[in-house]
C-alpha cells in the first residue's frame, strides 16, 4: 500500500442529525462497521481512497482497490467503509488504528456520491445500483472488496427486527437508517439516522441524534 498525506481537497460529509421521530417507511437500511469512513475515487485509469479531508490520508495500490480496479466501474466517487477483519467489534477497530497502512485493510461500499457527473444520488437509486454490485462481487469471491448488507425496510417492526439481530446479537456497530430520497449531502440532514447500543458507545448520554437501544 502507498500511504501519504494531503488535506488540499474538499468531499462532503454529511452529519446523520435524524432521530426516531425522522424515520419514514417504507426506508432503506445499511449495516455501519466499525471503521473510517472513505470515499473511493475513480478518475479514468486513476483509483484511489481518502478518508475524511480534516484527516487527510490518501491509500493507493492496496488489495481492495485493485478488487475494486476490476469491475471497471464508472468514473466516480464512492462511499465506502475501511476496515479490519470483520469491522465487527471494537477490537476490529482497534485493529484498523495498528494496521492503518496494512494490505489486509477491506472496503464496503454503501454508497455513490458522484457519477456521470451527478451527485444527487438517492437512497433507493443506490440501494437499485448496489443490490447490482452486490452480486458481481459475490460471483468474483472478492476477499478484500464488498457491499454492505443493505436493505429495503417495510415498517418499525422489520426495523427493530434487523437492530436486534445485528446489533444486538452479532454485535456490529449499527445500522444507517435513510430516508427512500436521502442523497449525501455536506452538512446536516436529517434524513439519515443511525441506530447503536448504548453500551458500546461511552458518550451516548449526550448524544441528542440517532436511536439508542
Amino acid at each position: 500500500m502507498i500511504s501519504y498525506f494531503n488535506k488540499n481537497y474538499n468531499l462532503p460529509v454529511c452529519k446523520f442529525r435524524g432521530t426516531k421521530s425522522d424515520i419514514r417507511f417504507p426506508c432503506y437500511a445499511s449495516l455501519k462497521l466499525d471503521g473510517e469512513l472513505t470515499y473511493i475515487v475513480k478518475k479514468e485509469e486513476k483509483v484511489f481512497s481518502v478518508n475524511k479531508p480534516k484527516y487527510g490520508r490518501w491509500r493507493l495500490e492496496y488489495p481492495a482497490l485493485e478488487e475494486f480496479k476490476s469491475l471497471n466501474m464508472p468514473d466516480g466517487i464512492y462511499l465506502a467503509e475501511l476496515y479490519w477483519n470483520e469491522g465487527r467489534t471494537k477490537e476490529d477497530f482497534y485493529g484498523l488504528l495498528r494496521n492503518k497502512t496494512s494490505d489486509e485493510l477491506k472496503l464496503a461500499i454503501w454508497g455513490i456520491l458522484q457519477q456521470y457527473g451527478r451527485t444527487d444520488f438517492t437512497a433507493r437509486e443506490v440501494y437499485n445500483y448496489l443490490t447490482y454490485l452486490d452480486d458481481e462481487c459475490k460471483s468474483r469471491n472478492f476477499k478484500y472488496l464488498s457491499v454492505a448488507p443493505q436493505w429495503l425496510v417495510a415498517d418499525r417492526e422489520e426495523l427493530e427486527e434487523l437492530a436486534e439481530e445485528y446489533i444486538v446479537r452479532k454485535g456490529f456497530e449499527g445500522l444507517v437508517v435513510k430516508r427512500e430520497d436521502a442523497v449525501w449531502i455536506d452538512g446536516a440532514s436529517i434524513k439519515w439516522v443511525k441506530i447503536k447500543l448504548k453500551d458500546r458507545e461511552q458518550n451516548y448520554k449526550n448524544a441528542k441524534y440517532g436511536i439508542w437501544l
